[in-house]
Parts: C-alpha cells; structure tokens; sequence
C-alpha cells in the first residue's frame, strides 16, 4: 500500500507547501482554509517517481519523448471516469520514464510547449 501524501498550492500567496510543511491530518488541514475554500488547491501524491527519482504528484507536468522520439509536456490529472491518474493521453505508469519540469501553477506555458 502506498503513503496517502498532499501538497498545497496557496493561491493567495502564490507558493507551494509540500508534504513536509503541511501541518496535521488532511481534515484539519482542510478545516485551517478559509470558508469559501478558495485560499488552497491540494494536490495528492501518485504514488510514483520520475525518471530522477522525484515524487510525482498531481498538477505536475511531465516531459515525456514518445516513440518517435517528439517532446510532449503532460499534466498529470485525477480522472473521475477511469478513478485514477492520467498524465494527458498516457498512462500514468509511463510518468517513470519522463520527468517533471514543473507543475500546473508555477509553469503553465510548458503545457503549450511541444517539439
């Protein structure tokens, strides 16, 4: 079984908190947000590395060289309908053989990047 982790991006301040500085059980980090929900965005660990041994977590974006050997940069997204992550049209098992360049909030323009 894989450790249940989060991160959280502060809209307001525009920073991201990793598993290490969030304080407390998911509720009550939940219950230290603002009423109108609106001051974080939490983002769940995948339970997978990248290519570099870096934890992938959701909001990530992913370089990943297809087999014709082209650059995509992929978000890594929870999907309701398949009840799991996806990273664009790949699977989420194949982030391992990317990397992270950055995530969702801090680089949005690498998702409009292709080579």
């Amino acid at each position: 079984m894989r450790e249940i982790k989060f991160r959280a991006w502060n809209n307001e301040l525009k920073t991201m908190a990793d598993n290490n500085n969030l304080q407390g059980t998911l509720g009550s980090m939940i219950l230290a947000t603002r009423s109108d929900g609106k001051e974080f965005t939490f983002m769940q660990h995948t339970g997978l590395k990248d290519s570099e041994g870096l934890e992938i977590y959701e909001g990530d974006i992913i370089k990943y060289r297809d087999f014709n050997d082209k650059n995509h940069y992929l978000l890594v997204q929870w999907s309701k309908e398949n009840a799991s992550f996806l990273i664009g049209w790949v699977r989420i098992d194949y982030a391992k053989n990317g990397v992270i360049v950055g995530n969702k909030f801090e680089n949005p323009e690498l998702l409009e990047e292709s080579e």
